[in-house]
C-alpha cells in the first residue's frame, strides 16, 4: 500500500496545519510544495478563517485531486483559533506547521520525521530561507540553527540560546502528544499577530528532546505585502502573549518557574524594544 493510501485508510504518520486566510495569490505554491512531498503519509488540514478571495476554490481543487488534502471552514475568528481547531482536529503522531503564504522544500517532511524518528525527539527544529519573489527570486538562508545545536538532541534549558531567537514555529515537527500532555496551544485573540511567539516560548519550555538540524526545509516569504508581521495596529497585542507566557509558566510551578521566567523578562525587553522600533512617531 502506497503512503499515500495509507494515510487515507488510517491514521497518518504527520498533520500539516496550514492557516488560511485571503492569501490567494501564494496558496497554489504552498499546497502544491506540500503535494509533492517526498514523505507522503501525511494529512493536510486547510483551516479555512473565513476568506472573503479565492482561496476556498484553490484548497478545494486540492481536496478534490488528493484524499489527503481536507478542508476545515470556519467563521473568521483568527490565527491562534485557526490553530487550535486544527490542533483539535489532527490525527498524526505528529504535527508540522505551514504558513500560507510560504513553502515546502521538497524533502521537508522526510527530513524532519527522520531526526524525529532517530532521536525520539518531542521536537525537531530545521532552519529555513528568506524568500523573495520579487523583483527577482532569491532565497537566503536564516541560519536559526547555529554550528553548536546543529545535528544535536538536547533540552533546550540546557542552552538557552533558542529562546532567544526570532520565533519560526513553522520549520519544525512536533510530537502531538508531547503538546497535548504539556498544554500546548496558541492564544486565540483577534487576528493574527504574535500568537507564534506563545507557542515557541511553550514548545521550548517543555521539551525534554529537541533535535536542531542545519537543513533549510521551507522557504519564509518576505513580499507578502498583507503579512501579520507588517500590521503596525496590533503591536500590543505582544503584552498578551507575554502575560499568557507567565500564566503558563506559574501554572506549571517546580524548579523551572525561577528559570523560565527570567528568560521571559529578557525575550520581552527584546520583543518589546523591536515593536517600540516599528511605532510610527504618533
Amino acid at each position: 500500500m502506497g503512503s499515500a493510501a495509507r494515510a487515507e485508510a488510517g491514521s497518518p504518520e504527520v498533520t500539516v496545519l496550514v492557516p488560511v486566510y485571503n492569501v490567494e495569490k501564494y496558496l497554489e505554491q504552498c499546497l502544491a510544495s506540500l503535494a509533492a512531498q517526498g514523505f507522503g503519509d501525511f494529512e493536510a488540514l486547510c483551516i479555512n478563517d473565513g476568506s472573503t478571495d479565492g482561496s476556498r476554490a484553490i484548497i478545494q481543487r486540492f481536496v478534490d485531486a488528493d484524499p489527503r488534502f481536507r478542508a476545515i471552514d470556519k467563521p473568521n475568528s483568527g490565527y491562534g483559533a485557526s490553530m487550535n481547531r486544527g490542533l483539535a482536529e489532527a490525527r498524526g503522531r505528529y504535527v508540522a506547521i505551514l504558513e500560507s503564504d510560504d513553502f515546502f522544500e521538497p524533502d521537508a517532511l522526510a527530513v524532519l520525521h527522520d531526526a524525529a524518528e532517530k532521536n525520539g525527539s518531542d521536537v525537531v527544529k530545521a532552519d529555513f530561507n528568506l524568500y523573495w519573489s520579487t523583483p527577482a527570486e532569491r532565497r537566503e538562508r536564516f541560519r536559526i540553527v547555529d554550528d553548536a545545536e546543529a545535528g544535536r538532541t538536547m533540552a533546550p534549558l540546557d542552552d538557552l540560546a533558542i529562546f532567544f531567537r526570532k520565533p519560526s514555529i513553522w520549520s519544525a515537527l512536533y510530537r502531538r502528544c508531547f503538546l497535548e500532555e504539556n498544554g500546548i496551544r496558541f492564544l486565540e485573540t483577534p487576528g493574527a499577530s504574535y500568537q507564534d511567539a506563545g507557542f515557541n516560548f511553550k514548545v521550548w519550555a517543555s521539551a525534554e528532546r529537541a533535535t536542531f538540524l542545519p537543513d533549510a526545509v521551507l522557504n519564509y516569504r518576505q513580499d507578502n505585502e498583507q503579512s501579520s508581521v507588517a500590521s503596525p495596529g496590533k503591536v500590543f497585542c505582544v503584552c498578551d502573549e507575554y502575560a499568557a507566557m507567565t500564566e503558563f509558566v506559574r501554572a506549571r510551578g517546580g524548579w523551572r518557574e525561577r528559570v523560565l521566567l527570567g528568560i521571559l523578562e529578557r525575550m520581552k525587553l527584546d520583543s518589546y524594544l523591536w515593536n517600540y522600533d516599528r511605532l510610527a512617531p504618533e
